[in-house]
């Protein structure tokens, strides 16, 4: 007979409540804020053995407070656009809109881990099914909640994995999803390996070897170049409260004409702005008196320039225009994925007034669609805009279409420097999926290049002004990501629905 510590024994009727929060706040630790990686590989293994072992367990509950703790140590740069003053907005009120958003956000995403303890528990599978339901499942249910004009899927778990640069390599197989299910895997083998160990334990092992001696082959294998590009990048550094003035955009177009000229001068072949370096509507057939268009007809330097385009319906979209070396409009790409209770409004008729007085422009903006081509005279190059690199087929879709080169046009400054690492997390994922450098400019930070394989080959700091110019290979070649997309998903949902029959229809012992 066993004796426990009465230490331990005092804590029994709380291993639920305990086993929750820990996982909760090890996922929050593994987060690119905090960098503790590795705790997701564990972090839901003393949860999933307490659900195991328990006869009633509150499932739903429990896992949402999981969730809960993670997306409110995750998210809590939310807070971070507060004080709204500049926008009208008094103190006490502007703390209760980015608390509230704070706690809405979380619990709109923090919920679905408990739906997936629920279903998980009710199951009542065991052993390998149980494994491969809950894999699956997980993956399902994320992708499914990642879809539509509200989806936020800033909970990604890939992201914390991006400093493990030989798992990382996965994503190029099967995108971030198939990460995301090899972390879940391990997490329920692991629990199973803590009864079952020889039958569980080498499993597990397998797994973790397997993944990381996929990353190191795929290191190994250089890319394919097809020439480089010459592109400098511009920080503006103007003022969030600031931007949005007449004064603000006095200063932002001194500041992007003068960093124009000293990257031309110094050779740059392209220049990147950040998302709406100029807050102001772009038209489609540039006239002589517009900001930057003298200059570039004096340099004969391209560039990425991103500010808000009025399609002929009237309608706004934030866009990066690609201006040629007469300053002339060559294509335009509109930013496909709109922040939810920012640029796009859910129940519009109940809540868009209040949402649009958070908006300098005091309007909803438009998305744009995936079939959209940047070119530029360098070829086609693949575009993205702040929220775009949360989400995958954008970049996809653009590489299969023949862009050798990602460029992500962003404004953090809204959320102060704790949003920064996950965003650098996103890119880093999206150039491993299409085995393509991207090159990030940012408002006021982090502007930053990363290579093919995800890796940090140069970034800014926060809060400052800087310019840079790399040469950036432009590669050609697809990756198994690129080729078949999200084959992983209705993979994993398959396995989820044959471990549910399966276990369902076993004879029992």
């Amino acid at each position: 007979m066993r004796i426990r510590p009465p230490a331990l024994k005092g804590l029994e009727p709380h291993a639920g409540v305990l086993s929750a929060l820990f996982g909760g706040l090890c996922l929050g630790l593994a987060a690119p804020d905090f960098g503790w990686w590795p705790l997701t590989w564990v972090a839901v293994v003393p949860f999933l053995i307490y659900l195991e072992r328990s006869e009633r367990p509150p499932a739903f509950w429990l896992g949402t407070l999981l969730g809960m703790i993670y997306y409110l140590m995750l998210l809590y740069w939310l807070l971070g656009f507060h004080p709204l003053t500049w926008l009208g907005i008094a103190w006490w009120p502007s703390l209760a809109i980015a608390v509230g958003a704070w706690l809405f956000v979380s619990v709109s995403q923090a919920w679905l881990v408990g739906l997936w303890a629920s279903l998980l528990v009710r199951s009542r599978l065991g052993g390998w099914q149980r494994i491969v339901f809950g894999t699956g499942l997980w993956v399902a249910l994320h992708w499914l909640w990642g879809q539509g004009d509200t989806a936020f899927p800033w909970g990604n778990l890939a992201q914390s994995q991006v400093p493990d640069v030989w798992v990382l390599q996965i994503v190029s197989l099967g995108g971030s999803q198939l990460l995301v299910g090899g972390l879940v895997a391990f997490n329920l083998l692991l629990a199973a390996a803590f009864t079952r160990p020889k039958r569980f334990g080498p499993a597990a092992l397998a797994l973790l070897v397997t993944t990381h001696l996929y990353g190191l082959v795929q290191l190994a294998r250089p890319p394919v170049p097809a020439g480089s590009l010459r592109i400098g990048v511009i920080q503006g550094n103007i003022a969030q409260a600031r931007k949005w003035t007449a004064q603000g955009r006095r200063q932002a177009i001194d500041t992007y004409v003068r960093g124009y000229e000293k990257l031309a001068a110094q050779g740059a072949q392209l220049v990147l702005t950040p998302e709406s370096a100029f807050a102001f509507v772009w038209p489609r057939l540039t006239s002589a008196s517009l900001p930057l268009v003298a200059e570039i007809r004096a340099r004969r330097v391209p560039v990425l320039l991103s500010a808000f385009d009025r399609r002929p319906d009237g309608q706004l979209s934030t866009a990066i225009f690609a201006l040629g070396s007469e300053a002339q409009v060559l294509s335009f790409y509109n930013k496909i994925h709109l922040v939810p209770l920012g640029e796009q409004i859910p129940f519009k008729g109940l809540i868009g007034p209040l949402v649009r007085k958070l908006s300098p422009i005091q309007a909803e903006v438009y998305p744009g669609t995936l079939d959209q081509r940047l070119l530029t005279p360098y070829g086609p190059i693949a575009g993205g805009i702040c929220f775009d690199s949360a989400f995958s087929e954008g970049f996809r879709a653009q590489v299969a279409n023949g862009a050798r080169l990602l460029v992500q046009a962003t404004n953090d400054a809204w959320y102060g420097p704790a949003m920064a690492p996950e965003h650098h997390a996103f890119d880093a994922l999206r150039a491993t999926e299409t085995g393509r450098y991207l090159v990030r400019a940012s408002n006021n930070g982090t502007s930053a290049l990363i290579d093919s394989h995800g890796r940090t080959v140069r970034i800014t700091g926060w809060n400052t002004y800087a310019d840079f110019i790399e040469a950036v290979p432009l590669l050609v070649g697809y990756t198994p990501y690129v080729r078949w997309g999200e084959w992983f998903v209705p993979v994993a949902a398959a396995g989820a629905l044959a471990g549910l029959l399966l276990g369902r229809t076993a004879p029992k012992k």
